[in-house]
């Protein structure tokens, strides 16, 4: 199977950019996926909302041709994670063409784009899926000696148990760490050591996006535990 995913402009936050680069190649790993950061209109006003949609559409549709067009949109098709999976199935079994999720930008899909979708899927109910999964991995935890049979056995679809049982016991260990880090940005609290409550340096975040703890208190808590 082949994804695409479409957005305009590019992913600019470090910590965003570690995190997407992260279930990227976790993506890769059960199929081939393509990451394509369209134009971004810029210097427009809000008021041009009609010229600002048409200059990302010109983007958009330059990679659409040959694909399964799914528009991710609030008034979408909702569906469950196993009816998502099925879905995924079924488009592999019938047809090699690949499938391109597209988003729009601050102001939405131009309405020629979306007239071309193939599947208009609801943001909101896919984003219900995610805390669904969120909240499975997040309940195993505390577990640390059974968190890998754990998360499949609390697996909803064969598609999830597959991506787990494909993870290294540290692989599973840094998802749960993003899993932290993702509610850390709900609460405005990302960027803030955990211990100490001080800002963590850009440096380190740019290179640990999903990091709890500043260098100090990372170092102290190292010795602690080789002390043990």
């Amino acid at each position: 199977m082949r994804l695409k995913f479409l957005w305009p402009g590019k992913t600019k936050s470090p910590e965003f950019r570690g995190l997407q680069g992260f279930y990227e190649a976790r993506i890769r790993s059960l199929a081939a996926v393509e990451i394509i950061e369209t134009r971004e209109a810029r210097g427009l006003e809000e008021k041009h909302a009609a010229k600002i949609k048409d200059l990302e559409a010109r983007g958009l549709e330059k990679h659409l041709d040959g694909a399964y067009v799914i528009c991710l949109e609030d008034h979408g098709k909702e569906m469950t994670s196993d009816e998502f999976a099925g879905f995924l199935r079924g488009r592999e079994r019938e047809s090699g063409t690949p499938l391109a999720f597209v988003v729009g930008g601050f102001l939405g899909l131009a309405d020629r784009v979306a007239e071309r979708a193939d599947l208009k899927m609801s943001l909101s109910k896919k984003e219900s899926i995610i805390r669904k999964l969120t909240d499975t991995i997040t309940e195993s935890k505390e577990m640390e000696s059974n968190v890998a049979q754990d998360l499949v056995d609390k697996a909803e679809t064969s598609y999830t148990k597959e991506f787990l049982l494909s993870l290294s016991d540290g692989e599973r260990e840094q998802l749960l760490q993003i899993d932290e880090a993702l509610k850390r940005l709900e609460h405005s609290e990302f960027g803030v050591c955990q211990v100490c409550q001080k800002e963590i340096g850009d440096k380190r975040l740019h290179a640990i996006p999903w990091t709890s703890m500043c260098i100090s208190c990372q170092e102290k808590a190292e010795e602690e535990l080789s002390a043990q």
